[in-house]
């Protein structure tokens, strides 16, 4: 193997094993988004943490961008259609309710357990 090649592959395994930032921490975990009833992630996950309590939680299919408010409550968005690369469908305003993040009015829950199933 070439020095060139090998330093393109070494380059673009440190790229695709980024995180987010230098505050972020990467694990599995149990996700569940729940819209009116509707499970749309319950499965284990890949999640990302940043230090403020921001997390981006990634399914099979969908996945959520959820960012925290220095107040304590959060907001978060979606890809809503599984063939979307962005998560460009908001899901509003959110507060903690025993270990999940809950908006009443759309009766949706967030939740991201340390262990799974």
């Amino acid at each position: 193997m070439n020095r060139k090649l090998a330093f393109f592959m070494i380059l673009t395994t440190l790229a695709i094993n980024a995180d987010w930032g230098d505050d972020s921490i990467t694990e599995r975990r149990q996700g569940l988004l729940d819209i009116d009833g509707t499970k749309y992630i319950d499965e284990v996950c890949k999640y990302e943490e940043d230090a403020d309590g921001s997390f981006r939680l990634f399914g099979k299919r969908y996945f959520i961008y959820f960012r925290k408010n220095k107040d304590g409550t959060g907001y978060a968005d979606w890809n809503e259609s599984p063939d979307s690369s962005h998560a460009h469908t908001p899901l509003g305003n959110f507060v903690e309710n025993d270990g999940c993040w809950v908006d009443i009015n759309r009766s949706i829950s967030i939740c991201v357990r340390d262990r799974y199933r």
